[in-house]
């Protein structure tokens, strides 16, 4: 595809954006965010005397709420674009950030500090230190310096979070079999290239190729077990339950709900109260309240041995009992002598 400026005589100005901004703040950027940004940014550069901006009329002018505004102020200032600069009123002027200048300076900082020592800062963080945990579960071994480098820098390069760096992980090493950190990377690049930005969105792109594999990670991780292999009879019983039997979401998650009550919860398990359900006919979330009714018995007690023996004092008077003390005690008496 093509793009063709049209040309034209009349000129009503036009203002000039940092392609830094436009590569690499807005694609990322929430679209009300980029509105405010640049129309500032427009009427700053123009410097009109009898034009004073302020939040009330950006909310105005853009049809936004002026929390809307607010909201893009704190989100340009986290991301380093622009400051805000308190006044004594309680207001606050917006400085725009030159970030040609950041750039500089960040890389600047970067080169000068050693690899090995920005991936320590890094790894102090419980996030990270988490991620890469689980990274070395789904590759079988550690990762290598130069591969913890190399996934560090698509957080920052591609905006992706350690939990949307571990579902790629696992869904190369898992699903596609691919032990590879270039691979992984492919997946990440054709994810940003997407816009894919949440879990949630990475499990809904994927559920449209691939529901059977979303399908099982659910399951595995509202278990716990997202962690652990899993056997190949183990995904067929999970399909089953969608696919054969035609359990809701629902009612699968009642289910697997039912196993935090055990100490070790089992795919197994899961289906056995489901298969028990399908017996009693249920098929909603009502009819497990109406049909699995649990009966608790209360257990008897379990007779010991003392409560087992029958003694035979019941067969003597308490005068006989009397009279055999009294011929035992002479008897002992007569055998000191």
């Amino acid at each position: 595809m093509n793009f063709v400026i049209e040309k034209s005589d009349i000129d009503f100005g036009s203002t000039q954006i940092e392609n830094i901004f436009i590569e690499d703040f807005m694609p990322m950027a929430n679209g009300s965010y980029v509105k405010v940004y640049l129309y500032a940014y427009k009427n700053m550069l123009s410097n009109a005397s009898d034009f004073r901006l302020d939040n009330e009329k950006l909310a105005k002018n853009l049809r936004l709420t002026l929390q809307d505004v607010e909201n893009a102020w704190d989100y340009w200032e986290k991301e380093g674009v622009v400051e805000k600069v308190l006044k004594i009123d309680e207001t606050y002027d917006i400085v725009f950030k030159n970030l040609k200048l950041r750039l500089i300076q960040s890389q600047t900082v970067m080169e000068e500090r050693p690899r090995e020592q920005v991936l320590v800062d890094l790894m102090g963080s419980d996030s990270i230190r988490n991620m890469f945990n689980n990274v070395d579960y789904f590759m079988r071994r550690p990762t290598t310096p130069t591969e913890k480098m190399e996934i560090i820098s698509w957080i920052s390069d591609f905006n992706m979070s350690p939990e949307m760096v571990e579902v790629a992980i696992e869904f190369a090493t898992e699903k596609k079999k691919r032990v590879s950190i270039n691979y992984v990377r492919a997946i990440v690049m054709s994810w940003y290239d997407k816009k894919l930005s949440t879990v949630e969105d990475i499990e809904a792109e994927l559920k449209a190729t691939d529901e059977k594999y979303v399908r099982k990670n659910s399951v595995l991780r509202k278990m716990g077990l997202q962690f652990r292999t899993v056997s190949e009879p183990e995904i067929k019983l999970i399909n089953s339950w969608y696919d054969h039997h035609k359990f809701s979401e629902e009612v699968i998650d009642e289910a697997i709900s039912r196993t935090s009550q055990i100490s070790r919860p089992s795919i197994n398990y899961v289906n056995s109260i489901l298969l028990k359900w399908k017996d009693l006919g249920v098929e909603t979330l009502e009819d497990i309240e109406k049909k699995d009714i649990r009966t608790t018995r209360k257990p008897s007690a379990a007779k010991t041995k003392f409560q087992n023996f029958t003694g035979q004092s019941s067969e003597y008077s308490n005068e006989d009992l009397n009279k055999i003390a009294r011929e035992l005690t002479r008897r002992r008496g007569e055998q000191g002598e």
